[in-house]
């Protein structure tokens, strides 16, 4: 009989993708309606509006990472499919400069917000290249935890 994730842990993970997922939309449309910047007061009321939700995403996903890596997860999968155990690597070694990336972005807002908010264009760049990089690795992570539990897919060759 073959060693099987908790189907808890995974289910678990598969809830906590989703609601990042929500996360990162609502952050998509605040980006969306970003102001001009030409009114201060304006723009530092978006700000201000955008740096709890940086926050809750920032605490969100560094939760269900360390939740992920806790949960024995993957471990249990490099045990039952060991020929993706490179792939699973890759995304634990992901889950550090992505919270990295989400604590660089969150710094930038409180500095632009201190700032002023007179050109918040490089806060809208850099939160969408983060927000798109936690969208491919929810992805393709959730991709993969859903397909190792009916077929090894093997190692990701480059």
């Amino acid at each position: 009989m073959s060693e099987q994730p908790t189907p808890s842990a995974a289910d678990q993970a598969q809830a906590e993708h989703l609601r990042i997922r929500a996360l990162i939309a609502a952050i998509r449309s605040s980006l969306a309606a970003a102001p001009t910047m030409a009114d201060a007061r304006q723009a530092k009321r978006w700000l201000g509006g955008l740096e709890p939700a940086i926050a809750g995403l920032r605490d969100a996903v560094a939760t269900h990472f360390q939740a992920e890596e806790c949960s024995g997860l993957f471990e249990q999968f490099e045990r039952q499919y060991p020929r993706a155990s490179d792939r699973l690597e890759g995304f634990r070694r992901e889950h550090g400069s992505i919270v990295a990336e989400l604590d660089a972005l969150l710094s930038g807002v409180v500095r632009c917000a201190a700032q002023g908010g007179s050109d918040a264009t490089e806060i809208v760049a850099q939160a969408r290249h983060a927000l798109d990089e936690l969208a491919r690795h929810e992805q393709q992570e959730t991709e993969i935890l859903q397909r190792l539990s009916t077929e090894d897919i093997g190692t990701c060759e480059g």
